[in-house]
């Protein structure tokens, strides 16, 4: 991900205090301030995969947490409401190996504890982890 600094100042700077998806949020928030997001067909981008199964497992649970927290904080893009946003980042299962089941339920999991830990929150029983 890259931003001209124009627009990273615009936004206030790169998003801090989620569990993951700090990326996610400054997309969103780019694209809300109305600054064009473009796509370098050229980039290369550099991933590191999990190297066991409960790996995995815990680092797509915290991405459903993170996630949660994103949407709870600052809503979907375009000011949409995040009611009915419990399936894993709102995407359908669309693999049936059992790896990407385990991971989309982890995904799910997370989500559910991210939305338990921000409502409660929310109504200040518990402050919020980072």
């Amino acid at each position: 991900m890259g931003a001209r600094r124009d627009a990273f100042d615009t936004i206030g700077g790169f998003p801090e205090g989620f569990t993951r998806c700090e990326d996610i949020a400054f997309g969103w928030l780019l694209a809300d301030a109305g600054i064009d997001l473009g796509y370098a067909e050229d980039a290369v981008v550099h991933y590191r995969h999990r190297p066991g199964l409960w790996t995995m497992i815990r680092q797509h649970h915290f991405y459903g947490i993170g996630m949660t927290e994103v949407i709870e904080r600052q809503g979907l893009p375009g000011g949409k409401a995040p009611s009915g946003m419990l399936a894993a980042n709102g995407q359908r299962v669309t693999q049936r190996s059992i790896i990407h089941i385990l991971r989309r339920g982890a995904i799910a999991s997370g989500r559910l504890r991210g939305l338990a830990r921000e409502r409660s929150t929310r109504l200040g029983r518990e402050e919020p982890s980072r």
